[in-house]
Parts: structure tokens; C-alpha cells; sequence
């Protein structure tokens, strides 16, 4: 943010997710990464190539679960999957050419386009705090309910992306009703 980039906190919801609770983190993060494709492409014309990559998104989460609160809650945000959720922050490039209003705006304005799979509820709020604090509150979870190793960063590095992409004789790997997508970020 020293550097000029707009900084925003993100909060993600889901609809019920059956399943074990590794199976239904495993299917968040394919609905993350659904949201961050639609993002990257509307954030810059070609997201898969490398001349864009300065000009894309750059976002941190990690899952949250609710601590009691002196506020009131909803109850459904509480029950359906345990109350397990999505904290993070992202880093818009403000010469990214095709995002031209704040994200808040923007995904307010496209909210049926970031909606995907089981994605329920997305919050966007511009970071007006200092961002250590912002960063402590949206990572807080780390620090005792859930390893380092549930961070979700986009976009991928290109080492994370398939070689050859999936086995044709499985087909694609895809969240319970996804439907079938480009991964943009192949080479």
C-alpha cells in the first residue's frame, strides 16, 4: 500500500457444504479460485500472460471461524458449515487497465458474476486502518485454530499449475456443480 496499491479487506461466506471438514476446505478453496479468475479478468485484458502479472490482484486468505462477539450474529452464519468462513486481504495494482472503479465498487456493481459455486456472501471494505492491523485481524485465525498451510495466495505461482494440465482420463478436477472453466493462468 506505500507502493500506491489500493488495499481491501475480503470476507467470504459459503453455502452448506456436505462433506468432512477437509473435503469442504478443499472445496472452498476451488470457489476462491473461481472468484479470483473472474477478478483477474476483469482486472487486466489477457490475466494468463506474463506482461499482465504486475497489474493483477494480489490476495492473501486464510479460513476463520466465529469467536463469541458482544454483537449480535446471524445465526446461519454460525451453523452452515460450522461457521467456517473466509478472511483476506488483496492488493489492487491502480494502473490495472480494465479495473477501473474501487473493488468494493466493482464487486458490488458484479456481485452475480462473483457469486460462484458455493460462494454465499463476498464483503469488500477499503483498508482505512493501518494494514498490520487489518492483516493481524483478517490472519488471526492462524495463530491457533488452523495451520499455515490452509493460506490460499493468488494468483498461483506457475510451478503450482499443472505441467500438462489434468489427466484426460479423468477429466477435470471440479467443485461439486462447477461447471467447466478455462484455467487462465496456464501457459
Amino acid at each position: 500500500m506505500d507502493q500506491g496499491w489500493h488495499g481491501y479487506f475480503l470476507s467470504f461466506m459459503f453455502s452448506q457444504i456436505p462433506g468432512s471438514d477437509a473435503s469442504r476446505m478443499l472445496e472452498m478453496k476451488k470457489h476462491l479460485a473461481r472468484f479470483y479468475g473472474r477478478l483477474a479478468k476483469a482486472s487486466v485484458p489477457k490475466a494468463s500472460r506474463p506482461e499482465w502479472s504486475e497489474f493483477l490482484p494480489k490476495i492473501v486468505l486464510a479460513p476463520d471461524l466465529p469467536v463469541p462477539k458482544h454483537s449480535k450474529v446471524n445465526l446461519r452464519d454460525v451453523t452452515i458449515n460450522d461457521g467456517l468462513h473466509w478472511h483476506g486481504l488483496v492488493l489492487v495494482n491502480p494502473l490495472a487497465p480494465k479495473l477501473q472503479t474501487s473493488l468494493d465498487d466493482h464487486i458490488k456493481t458484479n456481485l452475480r458474476k462473483y457469486l460462484v459455486g458455493r460462494i454465499r456472501t463476498i464483503h469488500v471494505k477499503p483498508i482505512t486502518v493501518t494494514p498490520e492491523n487489518v492483516t493481524e485481524y483478517g490472519l488471526k485465525s492462524l495463530k491457533n485454530r488452523f495451520s499455515t498451510d490452509e493460506i490460499v495466495i493468488f494468483p498461483r505461482t506457475m510451478s503450482e499449475l499443472p505441467a500438462n494440465g489434468p489427466d484426460p482420463r479423468k477429466g477435470p478436477a471440479r467443485a461439486t456443480g462447477e461447471k467447466p472453466t478455462y484455467d487462465f493462468q496456464r501457459a
